[in-house]
């Protein structure tokens, strides 16, 4: 199940519900404007089918995965009740928040290759 934060300190929170009684960490976005609430909530179900269907391992904080051809960091997740992010969302369970990676720091296969085509330096 998936819940949208609409209004105060926390507003645009999506989060999922649910996942950790399989076994599998939560999942969350932050500051998700609600014009791009239907697409964060595809992305957020996309991963949580992933993680459901087909991982043959744990997805882990400070990994990248991809997604076609995007990449997605993900870190873990705090509450932080000043901010509106309720701590109670977050006992017991490990809570991951999908943010983009900064710019040039994937290390999949993938992006490893892309920068070996781009490299200017012979083979």
């Amino acid at each position: 199940m998936l819940e949208y934060v609409s209004d105060g300190p926390a507003r645009g929170w999506l989060h999922t519900h649910g996942l950790a009684r399989h076994g599998k960490p939560e999942l969350e976005l932050r500051h998700v404007p609600m014009f791009l609430r239907t697409p964060a909530c595809s992305l957020l179900n996309r991963v949580a089918d992933y993680l459901l269907n087909d991982a043959t391992a744990p997805l882990l904080p400070g990994q990248t995965m991809l997604l076609g051809n995007e990449a997605i960091l993900l870190v873990a997740s705090r509450p932080d009740e000043d901010a509106g992010y309720d701590s109670l969302h977050y006992d017991g369970c490990v809570r991951l928040c999908l943010v983009d990676p900064p710019p040039g720091s994937c290390d999949c296969d993938e992006c490893a290759k892309e920068l070996a085509r781009r490299s200017s330096l012979p083979s």
